[in-house]
């Protein structure tokens, strides 16, 4: 490059099994990066499916829980309407 002149028939070999390497190795990257986020996903969804199965239920309780805290008056404070609580 940069001299002005031909490329002999085995530089034109040598690049183009170069640029066909690093397609090929390109290729298989892509690919193996396909393969892990596809089992990152199904992973996720697992984890997803074993939570909504066994602890969504828990959390939720939890949280009515705190929610029903939260809304008791406390000593020095009246009671909230049910239309209050609504809110």
């Amino acid at each position: 490059m940069g001299q002005d002149r031909e490329f002999s028939e085995d530089q034109i070999k040598f690049a183009l099994r170069c640029v066909q390497g690093y397609r090929d190795r390109w290729e298989k990257l892509e690919q193996e990066n396909l393969q892990a986020d596809c089992l990152k996903r199904f992973a996720w969804i697992e984890a997803e499916r074993h939570y909504k199965e066994t602890l969504e239920a828990l959390d939720q309780t939890e949280l009515d829980r705190l929610i029903d805290e939260a809304l008791q008056p406390k000593p020095d404070e009246e009671a909230l309407s049910e239309d209050e609580r609504a809110w």
